[in-house]
């Protein structure tokens, strides 16, 4: 019989996968962006992910202990995701930029 906590874990491993499979479109096209571009991309994906984590730690700071709690799977789901994305530009970033020896 399938609980609530299969249910989410199964959630959470669709959404990771969505993520992997998103991932290559994404360094795709932020390849193609001038660097301006790909510097504003990084710091709305950061500002997003940090809104997101904000909406986190308001329930830790209420005393909710959103990590086992399956109401807040979503914003877990969405903290994972948003990070995933900005690790995604960082990393387009980086090697984007000229190697110094």
């Amino acid at each position: 019989m399938e609980t609530d906590q299969d249910r989410l874990a199964e959630r959470r491993r669709h959404l990771a996968g969505i993520a992997d499979d998103f991932r290559a479109h994404d360094q795709i096209a932020l390849t193609h962006l001038a660097p301006g571009q790909l510097a504003d991309q990084l710091q709305a994906r950061q500002l997003l992910h940090n809104h997101i984590r904000a909406v986190w730690e308001q329930a830790k700071a209420a005393g909710l202990d959103p990590a086992i709690t399956p109401e807040w799977t979503s914003v877990a789901m969405l903290c994972d995701l948003t990070g995933d994305l900005w690790s995604t530009a960082s990393n387009v970033q980086a090697r984007s930029q000229p190697h110094r020896p």
